[in-house]
């Protein structure tokens, strides 16, 4: 029987292997007590897990590209040398301490000069042997798979031009909708996105003046707890509770307000500093929170109150 290593396949994985060190190596950069918690290779892919307490910025995202894109335009070499263990660790070679080792490991280095290495690890995988071979390096994809672990999705020529690809059509599309040219899509977005934050701001004016309104008719009824007990309608309820809240404290001036609603929200409003509301909360079974003077939470049995 014979085994057959198809070519394009196994270079293909070398380009995206060592890809994977040189992301490594920059992820160190900016999370200096970070380390590698996972990683897959496939052709011209990689998914790389590393510890941290945070997903990276856009611009951060940017610097690695651009970082690696300029270590394979420059062709440095990458070098693959047999070492004792304890020298590999003593030349400062990355080693993945949950892992077992032979007494002779493979070191693979990425050399800017000879006086200073990119990267340096213990690895028994196949990579290329010079930078230039990646073709190209872009990061399509992060995501958080655990609290401390984040997820890097990244790709390598010639899968680097579809991602691209992909992108172009999609601006393309995006454009058609707008019915603008592709490089005027920014200044669109840019209207777009104005009007619709005056439009916001208009909407919200129009929802604070019809909830005035509304106040004015819910006048409410009173107990022996209460000035005022106000059922407040689902149809406000889209305005926001905490909103109404606030306009209801203005309308009842000093006065002790109980709101509730259908879905079981409800606020207490102490009228003045001899009310409080605490106590009310405590009388009435209700579970509390805040303040003496003011109470907002949601229960069950706020309409049997």
């Amino acid at each position: 029987m014979k085994l057959l290593v198809q070519s394009s396949q196994r270079h293909a994985k070398m380009r995206a292997h060592t890809a994977t060190h040189l992301l490594h190596a920059e992820l160190e950069k900016i999370f200096p007590m970070t380390k590698q918690a996972w990683s897959l290779v496939e052709e011209d892919y990689t998914r790389f897990d590393f510890v941290s307490d945070r997903a990276l910025s856009v611009d951060e995202i940017k610097a690695i590209e651009e970082s690696i894109n300029w270590l394979i335009k420059w062709w440095f070499p990458v070098h693959v040398k047999e070492h004792s263990y304890d020298e590999a660790i003593a030349l400062w070679a990355k080693a993945f301490f949950e892992e077992k080792y032979a007494d002779t490991v493979r070191v693979v280095t990425v050399e800017w000069w000879e006086w200073s290495l990119v990267s340096i690890e213990l690895c028994g995988g196949t990579h290329v042997s010079n930078t230039s071979h990646i073709g190209a390096f872009k990061i399509v994809q992060q995501e958080a798979v655990a609290a401390w672990t984040k997820r890097i999705v990244a790709v390598t020529w010639p899968w680097v031009t579809n991602e691209m690809q992909k992108i172009t059509d999609k601006l393309a599309s995006y454009a058609n909708l707008l019915d603008v040219p592709v490089a005027q899509l920014d200044k669109k977005i840019e209207k777009i996105l104005k009007e619709h934050k005056s439009m916001q701001e208009s909407i919200e004016s129009l929802q604070v003046k019809l909830l005035s309104t509304e106040l004015e008719a819910l006048w409410g009824t009173s107990n022996d707890a209460f000035d005022h007990v106000i059922e407040i309608p689902s149809a406000l309820l889209s305005i926001g509770f905490k909103q109404i809240v606030g306009e209801a404290k203005k309308h009842f001036v000093n006065q002790s307000l109980l709101l509730r609603s259908a879905e079981w929200q409800f606020a207490l409003v102490s009228g003045s500093d001899s009310f409080s509301v605490k106590e009310r909360a405590q009388t009435k079974g209700l579970k509390w929170g805040w303040s003496d003077w003011l109470f907002q939470w949601k229960d069950t049995t706020i309409l049997d109150h």
